[in-house]
């Protein structure tokens, strides 16, 4: 419930969860379908999830994480490697799968799902069933990264894939010149 006056807000909450691990811990986006959350974010170390332990392979890794009504989890997975991997944003279509996007850093594993990056930071788009499986993880190479990326999809379940970048962008065996110092860059992507 949230209460508010007109010199200040006040959140009231019985409901509370929280997940951690020894290292640094982070949600990035998070996202309520039907009756479901899906959050994403960065983990270091280890992490549980309710019954559902994540293990970093490298630095950091990314995390999808399925919640019920009642915020139990049925299902989580990872996406990582030996450096800092992330997940960055989470949709979902008029089918009930869920897509995120993120990035990786040279090679990364999504279950037994691996990528490799030509360039040292990679972006990624995912798509997942309702169930968490993994149906396709699609990668955009960049030669520098500089910032988070983000997914939309419209009306039509279009999907655009958005971002920064600096020198080049590689999507699609097609090489985009940075014009300044750091360029914005939005893609609508056939998957």
């Amino acid at each position: 419930m949230l209460s508010v006056t007109t010199s200040h807000a006040q959140i009231i909450s019985t409901e509370t969860k929280s997940y951690g691990s020894t290292g640094n811990d982070f949600l990035n986006d998070l996202m309520e379908v039907g009756n479901h959350w899906y959050l994403v974010g960065s983990f270091q170390d280890s992490i549980i999830f309710d019954g559902f332990p994540l293990i970093s392979e490298g630095l950091q890794d990314g995390f999808i994480v399925c919640l019920d009504s009642n915020w139990n989890t049925i299902w989580a997975d990872r996406i990582g490697g030996k450096y800092s991997d992330n997940i960055t944003s989470v949709i979902h279509n008029k089918s009930g799968d869920i897509l995120v996007s993120g990035y990786f850093q040279k090679k990364a594993k999504v279950g037994k799902t691996s990528i490799s990056g030509l360039y040292f930071i990679s972006h990624f788009i995912a798509k997942y069933t309702s169930y968490g499986n993994l149906c396709w993880i699609k990668k955009f190479d960049k030669r520098n990264w500089l910032g988070n990326c983000k997914i939309i999809n419209d009306e039509n379940d279009n999907i655009y894939f958005t971002g920064t970048f600096k020198d080049t962008l590689l999507i699609a065996g097609r090489k985009i010149p940075s014009v300044g110092k750091t360029d914005i860059f939005l893609v609508l992507c056939y998957v």
